[in-house]
């Protein structure tokens, strides 16, 4: 990889490059097995392959031969998806099958700590040699750092060759919609709204969905919404979808319904979609207020009662920064939000990004920083894993630093949570890393500051984030 300007060889400057791979919402990686066995293995005696040959959606699934005990497994390394999310409750689907007779299809989660190993067992299934979904919660918490995580299924009662397809494990509440791409069917996470009735469909490579026999033009595929809108909370969310209608020309809007201490309120795209009997897509900006929030729901309407409704990936997030539990932690609003203990706070424009970062100047101690409230953040957020990252640099000199999350109790207690970079010096560094294990139980007092070592030095701080 590289840069390159059109014509010029003049000078020019490059920061914060970054690549990365979009990752689906689910935690397990190739979870459609369209790329083979990456990120699969097996437990005990047995072949993996990946097969194409009758798969239960898409071009690939995953099969376990050879099998000489019902406990050996098909496995999926998860930890570091698991970290990023934190502890909370989660949805675990998937489609299997067996090549011959019948039995139990049984799946866990396994988390290994420095305690020790916990197993959360989740979804049963009696299986058969027809492709069957199964869909079920588990609750998985860790108090010291997740070291290693990984999804298993097995079988009771047969040493048949196990099949696997579509596999997820969700965050309930988190910022990506539940089977967005119907790979798991109308029946998992969406249901019907109004007359009619709704099946898969082979769209655009793997399965969408459609609404036929219609009546209403409010008659769609519909999910409950509730627990995402209640955990991003009021703001403005990116909505977007493919659609298409069965013939003729239609206009296809998603809509937000919002049930709060308000009553009922409908928020809808700024255009809809102007779909055809081809496919088609459209995104765009919503913002959906709410206070005491009792129920959310997204569906789709048309303008034709009648016509049949395809819908596919549809997508429903709050941009990040809506999520960020740190407020102004870029300082383009000066000093708003941070505060200084026995030291001068200013705002310069000798920054890492943006117009303004923060200097702290005047330090008598080590600690004396910038420093912010986050106790209602976290008490909202509860107990879990916090990921943070923020830039220092030191107005001379070279040493240790450190971001540090001050938890104080109800009881008396406090503890603190630090996240360390062996040097800082007069060029911006990053500490980044997860505050693990914070407990939001009883918590009386929250603070986010940093510290050098020793030096008193002035201190320079920029964007600062805090995220569960």
């Amino acid at each position: 990889m590289y840069i390159q300007t059109t014509s010029t060889t003049n000078d020019f400057y490059v920061d914060h490059v970054a690549v990365s791979r979009a990752e689906s919402g689910s935690v397990v990686k190739n979870n459609t097995f369209e790329n083979g066995t990456s990120s699969w293995y097996t437990s005990g005696t047995g072949t993996i392959t990946s097969e194409s040959i009758s798969s239960q959606g898409g071009s690939g699934f995953y099969r376990q031969s050879n099998r000489t005990a019902a406990t050996h497994s098909i496995n999926a390394n998860v930890p570091k998806k698991l970290r990023e999310l934190g502890t909370g409750t989660y949805t675990l689907c998937g489609w299997v099958r067996l090549s011959s007779g019948t039995g139990t299809v049984k799946t866990a989660v396994s988390l290994q700590q420095s305690s020790g190993t916990t197993v959360v067992n989740g979804p049963t299934l009696a299986a058969d040699t027809t492709w069957k979904a199964f869909t079920g919660t588990v609750n998985l918490t860790w108090s010291s750092t997740l070291q290693d995580a990984y999804v298993t299924i097995d079988t009771v009662g047969t040493t048949a060759d196990l099949l696997i397809d579509s596999m997820t494990l969700n965050k309930n509440g988190a910022e990506a919609l539940a089977d967005r791409d119907f790979e798991f069917g109308n029946a998992q996470y969406w249901w019907r709204s109004g007359t009619g009735s709704v099946g898969r469909y082979l769209p655009r490579g793997y399965t969408g969905i459609v609404h036929t026999g219609r009546s209403g033009t409010w008659n769609s595929p519909a999910q409950d919404i509730t627990a995402l809108i209640k955990d991003n909370g009021p703001g403005e969310y990116t909505l977007g979808f493919w659609g298409k209608v069965g013939t003729g020309t239609d206009t296809i809007q998603a809509v937000v319904k919002i049930v709060d201490s308000s009553g009922t309120n409908y928020y809808r795209l700024p255009a809809g979609l102007a779909a055809t009997n081809s496919w088609k897509s459209v995104s765009g900006k919503v913002t959906i207020p709410f206070s005491g929030l009792t129920n959310a729901q997204l569906y789709f309407e048309t303008t034709n009662a009648t016509v049949d409704l395809y819908v596919d990936d549809v997508t429903l997030s709050k941009p990040m920064i809506g999520r960020l539990l740190v407020t102004n932690g870029d300082f383009e609003s000066g000093t708003s939000g941070w505060t200084a203990a026995s030291s001068a706070i200013s705002i310069v424009e000798n920054t890492l990004s943006g117009n303004k970062a923060i200097k702290m100047s005047g330090r008598t101690q080590a600690y004396h920083s910038p420093n912010q409230t986050v106790t209602t953040a976290i008490q909202s957020k509860g107990s879990g894993d916090y990921i943070f990252s923020g830039w220092v640099k030191l107005g001379s000199g070279s040493e240790a630093a450190k971001a540090t999350l001050k938890l104080s109790y109800s009881g008396g207690s406090v503890i603190y949570k630090d996240i360390q970079i062996p040097w800082a010096n007069t060029q911006w560094q990053e500490i980044k890393g997860t505050f693990s294990g914070v407990n939001a139980t009883d918590l009386a007092d929250a603070q986010l500051y940093f510290q050098t070592t020793t030096s008193t030095v002035d201190l320079y701080v920029d964007q600062v984030s805090l995220s569960k």
